[in-house]
């Protein structure tokens, strides 16, 4: 068998020896102008999508295949010189009886070179096709996300006292919410969107407050005989300011409990909004009465919202922006609310049993009647704050407190004799200067 592999190998008589390794360098040179010529555009995008993976076990081969890009081309030169020498001593071995040797050892350096060449283009079709399925991937979710939202404004018809009308369909919204929920566990890369998304569904569902009428045709009655008006005539906020709330819609409960659990179903996410600059922004959401227990809400944007009688019983907003907030009779049972910002809240009635105010600023806050038990105070800035008719107060959470003579405390307890409490009533800046510079002091 031998014997007709070294008689099929035998050299054309019109070929001298010599000249084989000149013709084997001038087909690697075509070949390798061939595919520059053809490939290099193709390589070069391939070679920047490196950058795009996302999947760790493909990154870790990306990089490695970088790294072990010297050593493949060292090999490579190693195994055209190997060849070059056997071509060029195709008469020696010929003159030894070595040929078949000599073929057997051609062949395999052929083979092995013809490996080295391909392996790159295997690893750059494994990257695409990883990425044709990442676009699919993306596609897939882009079409839910879009289905979600589409769902979150449907309605349903319904008759009423014979006249026809709409209301939000609120099994349909539940789905979209739900599903944009595990849109933003699933993709990471979605999450922001998808929690604008969230807050903007709340601040447009919640604009108006939901009366319970029944509940408060006494009370808006009393204030019309006070106004002498009729019911019908009296505006928002007078309706407002006597009116029995209801809850959140069912929707709306969904998306804040979705808001506040983000982090446990998708741990890292807070960091990560940390990191993109990004907070839940709700100012203006009429939330009376919504169950916020557990809920880790963050820095989030409260302002001018309104949480009255809610549970926040242990939440989380440490940072949190509340100016002008409505709290009043609100369950603050251990909520965090270290520095945040609660100018001019009203916190009246309030349950603050173990909440945490250290370092929050609460410019003109109201907390009249409101319990203190246990609550963390300690260099909480109180500026024109009114504490009449709290309970539970005591001297140490006032001592520990950065305050001013504008704020009013219980009747009987006087201003606390320390140095983070000025006697004299001092301006907004200079109290805001006041208070930063006596917090860094005692810290």
């Amino acid at each position: 068998m031998f014997d007709v592999v070294e008689s099929a190998f035998q050299l054309p008589k019109w070929l001298p020896a010599n000249m084989v390794p000149w013709l084997l360098l001038v087909t690697v040179l075509f070949l390798f102008s061939f595919l520059r010529s053809r490939l290099w555009q193709s390589i070069k995008r391939q070679f920047a999508m490196l950058n795009a993976i996302h999947q760790p076990a493909l990154k870790w081969l990306a990089w490695l295949s970088l790294l072990l890009a010297p050593l493949w081309a060292g090999i490579i030169v190693l195994v055209l010189y190997s060849l070059w020498l056997l071509s060029t001593s195709f008469s020696d071995a010929a003159a030894l009886g070595e040929l078949r040797q000599h073929v057997m050892l051609l062949l395999g350096l052929t083979a092995t070179f013809i490996a080295l060449l391909a392996a790159p283009f295997i690893i750059f079709s494994i990257f695409m096709a990883e990425r044709r399925t990442r676009a699919t991937e993306e596609s897939y979710i882009t079409g839910r996300i879009s289905d979600a939202v589409t769902q979150l404004g449907m309605e349903r018809t319904v008759w009423e006292d014979g006249l026809q009308n709409t209301q939000p369909n609120l099994e349909v919204r539940l789905g979209a919410i739900y599903t944009l929920e595990r849109v933003a566990i699933e993709s990471k890369r979605d999450h922001i969107a998808i929690m604008e998304t969230i807050c903007a569904y709340i601040r447009e569902n919640t604009r108006v407050p939901r009366f319970d009428e029944d509940a408060s045709k006494e009370a808006w009655a009393k204030i019309a005989k006070k106004e002498k008006k009729e019911i019908w005539d009296l505006t928002k906020d007078e309706r407002a300011s006597v009116a029995a709330l209801l809850p959140p819609r069912a929707d709306i409960q969904a998306a804040l409990t979705i808001l506040g659990r983000r982090d446990e179903r998708a741990p890292g996410r807070l960091d990560f909004e940390t990191a993109n600059n990004f907070v839940l922004d709700l100012r203006g959401s009429n939330l009376a009465h919504a169950d916020l227990n557990n809920a880790n809400f963050g820095a989030v944007l409260l302002d001018d919202a309104n949480l009255q009688g809610a549970s926040l019983s242990v939440a989380k907003l440490k940072g949190a922006s509340l100016n002008h907030v409505n709290l009043q009779e609100a369950d603050l049972f251990k909520v965090n609310l270290s520095d945040a910002s609660l100018n001019g809240a009203q916190m009246q009635r309030s349950w603050l049993d173990w909440a945490n105010f250290q370092g929050a600023r609460m410019v003109m806050a109201r907390f009249q009647e409101a319990n203190f038990s246990a609550t963390e105070m300690l260099y909480a800035g109180v500026k024109a704050a009114d504490f009449t008719g709290v309970t539970h107060l005591s001297k140490g959470q006032l001592d520990v407190m950065i305050g001013d003579g504008s704020t009013i405390l219980p009747a009987g307890m006087p201003h606390p004799s320390v140095d983070n409490w000025s006697k004299k009533e001092l301006s907004s800046e200079a109290f805001l200067s006041f208070w930063q510079s006596t917090k860094n002091k005692l810290v």
